[in-house]
């Protein structure tokens, strides 16, 4: 009987916690807000998307394959470029565009003409 009545004791604190700490949909909205918009670039067709920050190569919404890239902004041409490789940007100090040299940017103007890629689940 004290067995029985100890494991009901643990559900109930179980449950007054889960009850109390569980995120609401109103902390995971907030947090889906945090993740940054950032644009990719797809690295077959050079078409821009705008959308939250996510792992690459990410799929194209059309396609489905992974060919969306990091985008990184040249000031100098105000054109958009494929960001480098992550091993690359280890041992540069600034990324450069292979154009005209000029150091790129994270932040730009967001193209008018991106598509939006869907929310991350």
């Amino acid at each position: 009987m004290k067995l029985l009545a100890s494991f009901a004791l643990v559900i109930l604190i179980v449950l007054i916690v889960w009850m109390n700490f569980r995120p609401d949909a109103s902390t995971a909205a907030r947090h889906l807000a945090d993740i940054p918009q950032v644009v990719f670039v797809c690295r077959d067709t050079g078409e821009l998307f705008l959308g939250q920050a996510r792992p690459t190569p990410a799929r194209h919404p059309k396609t489905g394959q992974p060919t969306l890239l990091l985008g990184l902004y040249c000031p100098q041409c105000q054109e958009w470029r494929i960001a480098p490789a992550v091993e690359q940007l280890q041992h540069q100090s600034r990324p450069r565009c292979r154009k005209c040299r000029s150091p790129l940017e994270l932040a730009g103007p967001l193209p008018s003409d991106a598509v939006e890629l869907p929310v991350l689940p």
